[in-house]
Parts: structure tokens; C-alpha cells; sequence
């Protein structure tokens, strides 16, 4: 430390009695700049008077079939519902269960906003979501452990950096979903790797390293089934000391597979409790990403670029992905075996989402902290006569993450605003009762404007009865089990409503009715767009081509069809 600087922190400590450690300043913003980041739109699209529940359609299910036990909040341990691992819903059930007693959040249910309550649906979601940025805070404290364990604080610093504001990783920490939370124990297992591969680490320490990770990777399994694939990274360094360093290495692959076996049966005991309803969801996710589903995805690319094309620059930005591309592969030399144990998982991953059919955006997620630790790669120690590198590498690093910064707070600028539905809803409310009607090209769901609360519900029947019953407008909906029915437009309504969430595939892959029904409308109709794309100081962000339906749940766009073109 300089002359100054060390003059400087000795009056701190006179004046005010504690010595001022710059390094976990710095850290103490990252973590400062993530939260702010991820509470930023915590509110977004959470049930309320006109939805029963969010618009978000992972949030319901995961409430009613994960958290509630027949429509009342308590902790239970047989959910009945696995298509997704039960441990995340175990914890939302115990934050649910202690904002019940002290409540910390109260929102009203649908019919009383002036009663508040601890048990509404808006306040059980929101405490899920809550739990979420918990978890994502706490994952980017870990990935500032593994950073610096191999590259220095400086390395710490990108590889908890990149996480903390990657534009993906900050919009789905909103979400009171598995993606998040399942890569919290996907870092902690890796942590204990890294751990594991410190030579320093002998003995008995070794040995509950192991069964750490171990446990870790049956967590993070028992919360989203396909990151079991992280106990391929600590295994691949017992393989790795086996071979050179004569270990027990037969013993140590068994702890650690047996302990991951304990630890998804902790947190998913589903398997025991109910072993029909775990099999049967467990393979029903496990053919739906065989197979597809529906028109989602088909014709997107071939499937090993996909997530390099698509999903990747979404959830990190071109910038930063190009950055930790880089670091992937420079230096070539020296390669450490813990770099190499991450390689191995990020490459399983990698080849697993290729295949799949089912291609959303949050499937690639796991793979930015490892993408952040390969960023922070370019900032191990480098030779003195090679320093211009070192600071290249910063200013366009630096760079990087302005850019992905500027993303990320134009997604929450968005997720705080005036969602279009609720805007669509709001221009078509001066036409109500007044014998209008709105015709719909596929049954109303999440994705259309609330003209009636339970357009938000769980079950197709229950939306559809829901439109026969609203009384401010005529609603004309396509028969049951037909979409894009150019019935509904005869005779001519006064409105017809679309969202791209609903029409975007369709039209993509130029279906005949898809294209006859928007034929209609272009000939007969004046279109009004409501939207809130990703904006910041003025500058919007619309991006051109496939995107992804999850990308979109925050800012869809919705389209009015009016038949007075004036």
C-alpha cells in the first residue's frame, strides 16, 4: 500500500476505530449492486384485484402445486408434484411459514384490497421471490470465493461481477421459479470442489470436501433434476489426483456419489413419499424434452448453436460472452485441474441442452457462472513484460460489463413499469358496457389483457368458463381444442386481441390458419401496439429475430385490432 493510503487508513482507524479495507469495499458493492438489481421490479406482474394470479405461468403452479396444500399454506413434504425438484419449495414453504408469523409481507387477496394478509396469493408469491434473490446473493458471494481461490481478488471480483449483472440471471432472480435457486447449489458444489483441489486440503479435511460436494450436487439436483450433472466436475478431480497422485480414489468416488444420493434424498423425498407421482413427472419432463412442445422451438436452428446464438447473448450479452469465450481458451498453458473439472461440467451441460428439443432461454443459465469464472481467467497472473495485456484485458472488460450493466437495468426499468396488458386493458376499459365485443385467436391465458381475474388461472376449462362470464365486453373465443379459427371474426367484431407470446411461433412457421386469420384482420382492422420493451435514459432495446418465449414474459407485446380505423 502506498505511503499515503497507509497514512490515510491509520487516521481511520484513530478517528473512527475500524481499519478501511478497499478490497471488501468493493465487494461489499458488487453484492450492493446485485441486490439493488434483483429487488428492482420485485412487484412485477404479482397477483392482485384483476388476476387471481401472476403473469407470470411457472408462478402459479409452482404456488399452488409446490407451496399450498389444498389451497392452504402449510409445510408438507409429499407435494404430489415433481416435475421439477421439491427442495426450492421446501424452502419457500418455511419463508412462507415465517412471514406468516411475523409478517414481513402483506398484500391483499383478490376481493378485499383493503385487507391485507400474510397468506394471499400476491404475498406467498413475493416471498418466493424474495427467497430467490436471497439465493442469487448468496451465489454470487461464491462465485467471488472460486474467482479468487484461482485467480486472485481481481478474478473474484469479474467471476462474481458477470453474475451479479448479467441481464438472464438478473431477470429470472424476479421469478419465484427453480432456475435461480438451482444454481446456487450448483456454485457451492463447485466451491467445494475448488477446495478439494487445494493441495493444502489433506486428511480428514479432504474427506468432508468431498461429502460437501457431494451433498451440494444431490441439492441442486433435488431442486432442478439436470444439474445433476455438477458432481461430474468434483468427480473428474478424484479422477484426476487417482491417476497422478495415487489417491483412494475408488473410496472417494463412492463417498461422493453415495453423499449425493443422501442429498437428494433430503431434498427430494418425493422419491419414498410418493414414488408413482415422482416417476410418472419425473419422465413426463424427461419425454417433453425429447420431444418438444408444440410449435415452441421447432425450426429454431440447429440445436449446438442454439444456445451459442440465442440463448447465451441473451442471458449475458454478446460483450461479456465474447469476453469469457476468450478466457476459455487464453492462456492455453498451464491449465489447472480445477479449471479443467469446471470444463467438464460446463461441457456435460453444454451437450445436454443441445440436444434437447425444448429449448427456453433460463435452460442455459447454469452455465454463466462458469462463463464468469472464464472471464475472470484473463485476469490470472500474467508476466511483468506482458502488463499492456493485463490492462487491455480491464478497459475491455470494464466495458463489457457497462454494456451488460445498461441491459440489465433497462430490463427492471421495463419490470417496473406498466406491464401492456394492463396498458391494453386500460384503453379497451373506455369501450366497456358498451356492448363491445373482442374476438381471440387462442384461449385467453397469461399472455392476454385481465378481462377477467381468472385469465391468470391454471386450468384451460376454468379460463374459458371465465369469458363466458365476463359482462363489460362480448367475448368470442375460438372452439374448444381449435386455435386461429377464422370463425370468430365472422361477424366482424369490433376488437380482436393478440399477444406475440401466443401468435409469434404460429406466424413464424407461417401456419395456413395463422396466416388467413391475420390476413382478415390486415384488410378489415387498424392495429394499436402496447408495449414496454427494455428501455433506459431514452434508449430502447428491441431485439430482431427468434426470441424466446420466457425472455418475453416481462415485456410481451399486445396488439389491438380495432374495426374503427379513424
Amino acid at each position: 500500500m502506498p505511503k499515503g493510503a497507509k497514512q490515510a487508513n491509520a487516521g481511520l482507524i484513530r478517528k473512527f476505530g475500524f481499519k478501511c479495507n478497499y478490497r471488501s469495499l468493493l465487494l461489499g458493492a458488487v453484492l450492493f449492486l446485485a441486490l439493488i438489481l434483483r429487488i428492482w421490479g420485485i412487484g412485477w406482474g404479482l397477483p392482485n384485484q384483476d388476476r387471481i394470479l401472476s403473469y407470470h405461468p411457472d408462478e402459479g403452479p409452482n404456488l399452488a402445486l409446490g407451496v399450498l396444500d389444498n389451497g392452504i399454506l402449510k409445510p408438507h413434504l409429499d407435494l404430489g408434484f415433481y416435475n421439477y425438484g421439491s427442495l426450492y419449495f421446501y424452502l419457500w414453504q418455511g419463508v412462507a411459514a415465517m412471514n406468516q408469523t411475523y409478517g414481513f409481507v402483506r398484500l391483499p387477496p383478490i376481493g378485499s384490497p383493503d385487507h391485507p394478509m400474510t397468506d394471499s396469493p400476491a404475498a406467498i408469491i413475493l416471498i418466493g421471490r424474495y427467497l430467490t434473490v436471497v439465493l442469487s446473493m448468496l451465489t454470487v458471494l461464491c462465485l467471488y470465493k472460486i474467482g479468487d481461490r484461482l485467480y486472485g481478488y481481481w478474478g473474484g471480483i469479474i467471476a462474481s461481477g458477470c453474475y451479479a449483472i448479467a441481464p438472464g440471471v438478473v431477470m429470472h432472480s424476479h421469478y419465484a421459479t427453480v432456475d435461480i435457486p438451482s444454481i446456487f447449489f450448483v456454485v457451492l458444489c463447485l466451491l467445494f470442489t475448488m477446495q478439494f483441489d487445494n493441495d493444502s486440503a489433506k486428511g480428514s479435511e479432504n474427506w468432508k470436501l468431498i461429502t460437501f460436494a457431494g451433498l451440494t450436487a444431490g441439492l441442486a439436483a433435488a431442486t432442478k433434476y439436470s444439474c445433476l450433472l455438477v458432481i461430474l466436475s468434483p468427480l473428474a478431480i478424484i479422477l484426476w489426483r487417482g491417476a497422478y497422485r495415487k489417491s483412494p480414489w475408488v473410496i472417494a468416488s463412492l463417498l461422493l456419489l453415495s453423499s449425493c444420493l443422501i442429498g437428494f434424498l433430503i431434498g427430494c423425498p418425493g422419491v419414498f413419499l410418493d414414488s408413482h407421482a415422482f416417476f410418472h413427472d419425473f419422465f413426463f419432463e424427461l419425454h417433453k424434452s425429447g420431444e418438444g412442445m408444440g410449435l415452441l422451438f421447432v425450426h429454431t436452428g440447429n440445436g449446438w448453436l442454439y444456445p451459442l446464438h440465442i440463448s447465451l447473448p441473451l442471458a449475458l450479452g454478446y460483450p461479456l460472452l465474447l469476453l469469457s469465450i476468450i478466457g476459455a481458451f487464453i492462456p492455453l498453458k498451464n491449465r489447472k485441474p480445477a479449471e479443467i473439472a469446471l470444463a467438464v461440467f460446463f461441457v456435460a451441460y453444454y451437450c445436454m441442452i443441445a440436444m434437447a428439443k425444448v429449448r427456453f432461454f433460463r435452460y442455459a443459465l447454469p452455465l454463466i457462472p462458469i462463463l464468469g469464472i472464464f472471464c475472470a481467467r484473463l485476469f490470472s497472473p500474467i508476466k511483468e513484460k506482458r502488463i499492456w495485456l493485463r490492462k487491455t484485458l480491464r478497459v475491455v472488460a470494464a466495458g463489457s460489463i457497462v454494456v451488460a450493466l445498461f441491459i440489465t437495468m433497462a430490463i427492471d426499468h421495463s419490470m417496473s413499469g406498466e406491464d401492456p396488458r394492463d396498458q391494453a386493458m386500460s384503453y379497451l376499459s373506455q369501450y366497456a358496457n358498451q356492448d363491445k365485443s373482442i374476438a381471440f385467436a387462442t384461449t385467453p391465458w397469461y399472455y392476454t389483457p385481465p378481462f377477467s381475474p381468472w385469465f391468470t388461472a391454471m386450468s384451460f376449462l376454468q379460463r374459458r368458463d371465465a369469458a363466458k362470464k365476463v359482462s363489460t365486453f362480448k367475448l368470442i373465443l375460438p372452439a374448444q381444442g381449435t386455435e386461429w379459427d377464422n370463425s370468430v371474426l365472422t361477424p366482424p367484431p369490433d376488437f380482436c386481441v393478440l399477444s406475440n407470446l401466443e401468435s409469434s411461433d404460429a406466424l413464424r412457421l407461417r401456419q395456413p390458419d395463422a396466416l388467413q386469420f391475420m390476413n382478415t384482420l390486415r384488410i378489415q382492422y387498424k392495429d394499436r401496439i402496447f408495449e414496454n420493451p427494455p428501455s433506459l435514459f431514452g434508449f430502447q432495446i428491441h431485439y430482431h429475430g427468434y426470441v424466446p418465449v420466457d425472455w418475453l414474459y416481462a415485456n410481451p407485446e399486445i396488439y389491438v385490432y380495432s374495426r374503427d380505423k379513424s
